[in-house]
């Protein structure tokens, strides 16, 4: 019996130490989410707005096409349940912070949760859903990357394949060659594929109506709350809502249309904000990566509209101040 147990751990001691070695090496890897936390830390001085939001605004909004130093905090799939924790986790070291973009879309109001990608974001920012993180991946990188993901990750690291960022669930199509600066990185060109009709048919959730989710009132005073922070600590609050392809804003129901921007216009008429609506804003083909993302061309075009539409904002906030 001690032999056979003795040959049992000469067996499992490797494995032992694999194991140990992958949940070392997952803590130590700097993946998109780690990169825009130390980004916004290195430079927290010098920030004076900031990008919140989803995928779109992640990809479409490029910081470096602004005067004022900006900061692209948005994350894939981050919903406003995140955007408004994350960004309340460093607001008092905002010391310079002046304008929140708070980037909203038809289905903001409806949804507090971004599956998988609610432990990759833990691991890079520290903020859980309702503190409802199960006990496993919380304290265990493997279990919440899961093997193929971590096996993943191994891969391209070793063949080079992300000499920048280790990207989680990142395709060859973002450009991961070039440093996050300000938070930012993007598609490098369109794909075709996204821009096709079953593919825009589904993006848009099949032409139908998702109607009012039990989550919206709780969404809305969440959000209303953070407003009303940021407006407190003299911040302005932007709501904007990022262009998509035409073909996609055809795809989408119209009454779900309606609805969010009556939403996000009462918003705004209630707390004195500008909703920025930029949904049907006309860019070529060439700009999007698929039917509802733009590329880095798209997102350098889009950000310079944007950056002047700000510093005429500027210039107007401070006529008025004087006044």
């Amino acid at each position: 019996m001690k032999k056979f147990i003795q040959y049992l751990s000469y067996f499992a001691l490797p494995i032992f130490l694999v194991i140990i070695a992958f949940e070392i090496y997952l803590r130590q890897i700097d993946t998109s989410y780690t990169e825009k936390e130390k980004g916004i830390l290195q430079n927290q001085k010098k920030i004076e707005v900031l990008i919140l939001g989803n995928s779109r605004a992640t990809l479409g909004i490029d910081p470096n096409q602004f005067e004022r130093y900006t900061y692209n905090l948005a994350n894939v799939a981050q919903p406003l349940y995140y955007d408004k924790r994350i960004a309340l986790k460093y607001l008092d070291q905002l010391s310079n912070l002046k304008y929140v973009f708070i980037t909203v879309d038809c289905g903001s109001l409806n949804y507090s949760r971004m599956g998988s990608r609610e432990i990759w974001s833990y691991y890079g920012n520290g903020i859980e859903y309702k503190d409802e993180m199960p006990f496993f991946p919380k304290y265990s990188y493997l279990n919440g990357y899961s093997t193929s993901i971590a096996l993943k990750l191994l891969k391209n690291d070793l063949s080079g394949k992300y000499k920048v960022i280790k990207a989680i669930d990142l395709d060859t199509d973002y450009d991961l060659n070039r440093p996050i600066e300000k938070g930012f990185f993007g598609y490098k060109g369109t794909r075709e594929e996204g821009m096709t009709a079953i593919h825009i048919f589904n993006r848009a959730g099949k032409g139908l109506d998702e109607g009012i989710s039990p989550e919206k009132r709780e969404i809305t005073m969440d959000l209303e709350d953070f407003i009303r922070i940021l407006k407190t600590k003299s911040i302005t609050p932007i709501l904007l809502t990022m262009p998509c392809h035409k073909d996609y804003v055809k795809a989408l129901h119209k009454n779900m249309v309606k609805r969010a921007e009556s939403d996000y216009q009462k918003l705004a008429q209630k707390y004195q904000l500008e909703y920025w609506n930029y949904l049907n804003f006309p860019m070529e083909r060439m700009n999007f990566h698929d039917c509802d993302h733009l590329n880095i061309k798209g997102a350098e075009k889009f950000s310079k509209v944007l950056n002047e539409r700000l510093m005429e904002k500027i210039q107007k906030d401070k006529i008025n101040q004087v006044k």
